[in-house]
């Protein structure tokens, strides 16, 4: 017997939250309550970003972390987005 919960990939269930947060913050009325949800979003786009470099995907890596950086900006992630640039042109 098979629970659906674990036959789900954790990067897919963090993927899944990503998306939900970004809808609730584009519908929902309140700014803050939006600006919460933005910030999640880039949170859950952040341990993509991290996952996909620890499993040699650079390429992923980079498109998230660019919208990771677009959803909750740093400095720190700006240079982690540039660090993930230059690995994802020579990837070995």
């Amino acid at each position: 017997r098979v629970n659906v919960s674990s036959a789900i990939q954790q990067q897919e269930r963090w993927l899944v939250a990503a998306m939900v947060s970004r809808h609730i913050a584009i519908t929902v009325k309140s700014q803050a309550i939006a600006g919460l949800f933005l910030q999640h979003e880039g949170d859950l786009l952040r341990r993509l970003a991290l996952h996909c470099a620890a499993h040699h995907q650079p390429r992923a890596s980079l498109a998230l972390a660019r919208q990771a950086l677009g959803a909750r900006f740093s400095l720190k992630w700006a240079a982690y987005c540039a660090w993930a640039w230059a690995k994802s042109l020579n990837p070995f």
